[in-house]
């Protein structure tokens, strides 16, 4: 898992110099094809630093797919519907995932067929893609000035990024491993997962849709002390019964989900169109890395010092979170007026 995450993060220093140069939809598909080809060819490795190799350039395709879908749909969206939209988009692509752990439970020790099954899925989403848009040669206008991380006011909270990278990534690339600790069976490990994977996802529209009504940091706070909350009630509780775990870990997984979305339409209210693809590929960039580490950093927990302290872990990290967030909009200057006027060419024209 760290390598997948490493290699989602390693490209998105250049990612956005080639998009700018080749445009969305001829990179959209290079990734595709990326990303089909990789899984096509693991059930033909047998060795383990292969496969890393394999798991790392996948990473680089979704990094890419992930870029260009986030930033064409933060450059199409008004601010007054950003949450609603990027929760719907949030709900979608974890939404697939988290039912894809279901699929353990049908096809246990298929893993072959389960990856052609994927790259049959690549080259489903094809159809829809090249039906919808338009080609183009371009996304707009190169900035000129280098800089990954481009900050207004509001913009500094892509630097919790990291942090909440870190607890998105302890805790989902660690999440079956918990359950694997905690006494349970393959489907329930395959349930435990999916389950707080699709209902975090699930549930995303609505939190987007709270973020428009009542405020972007606020529920970004009310999120982060959830997820407090309900890690200690999980730490508290270790020997309750398999329901009630998978209950509050969906509850956690709704979240720890909502991290991402927020930071980024945080970001992107208080950005300029043309930035987008450079502030994408930024906050990706933070994201992913943070990811990698968090995964890295739970399993170390678990090793270590037993699987129930990665919820102490996640208590830890969530009030690092809060306590710069305060800190930051303690000390913050005013926020510079930001003009929504297009300074460039839209990405489908």
């Amino acid at each position: 898992m760290a390598s997948y995450f490493l290699g989602q993060a390693a490209p998105l220093f250049v990612l956005p110099a080639i998009v700018f140069r080749f445009g969305y939809v001829p990179m959209f598909l290079v990734f595709l094809v990326i990303l089909s080809t990789c899984m096509a060819v693991t059930p033909f490795t047998g060795n383990l630093f292969l496969l890393m190799c394999i798991r790392f350039v996948s990473g680089i395709a979704m990094s890419g797919l992930f870029l260009i879908s986030e930033s064409w749909i933060n450059t199409s969206v008004p601010n007054a519907q950003r949450g609603r939209v990027f929760g719907l988009y949030i709900l979608l692509s974890m939404g697939a995932l988290g039912g894809s752990q279901f699929l353990l439970t049908f096809w246990q020790g298929t893993g072959n067929v389960m990856l052609m099954l994927s790259v049959s899925f690549c080259l489903i989403a094809l159809i829809p893609f090249l039906l919808i848009f338009r080609k183009c040669a371009g996304v707009g206008r190169k900035v000129l000035e280098k800089k990954l991380l481009r900050f207004r006011w509001k913009g500094m909270a892509s630097l919790l990024c990291p942090i909440t990278g870190i607890a998105f990534g302890s805790y989902f690339s660690n999440a079956a491993v918990y359950a694997e600790k905690s006494g349970y069976s393959m489907t329930q490990i395959g349930v435990f997962v999916g389950a707080a994977i699709c209902i975090g996802a699930l549930l995303q529209l609505p939190v987007g849709m709270i973020s428009d009504r009542f405020g972007r940091w606020n529920t970004l706070n009310t999120a982060l002390s959830g997820t407090i909350f309900v890690a200690c009630v999980m730490y508290l509780a270790p020997q309750s019964s398999f329901w009630l775990l998978c209950f509050l870990s969906m509850i956690l997984g709704v979240f720890i989900n909502s991290f991402y979305p927020l930071s980024v339409s945080i970001v992107n209210d208080e950005i300029l169109t043309d930035e987008r693809v450079e502030v994408s590929a930024s906050l990706l960039l933070s994201f992913t890395g943070g990811a990698a580490i968090g995964s890295l950093l739970g399993g170390v927990v678990i090793d270590h010092f037993g699987h129930e302290k990665l919820m102490i872990f996640l208590v830890l990290v969530s009030s690092v979170v809060i306590i710069s967030l305060s800190i930051f909009k303690l000390f913050a200057p005013a926020a510079p007026p930001v003009c929504e006027v297009c300074h460039a060419p839209t990405p489908l024209d």
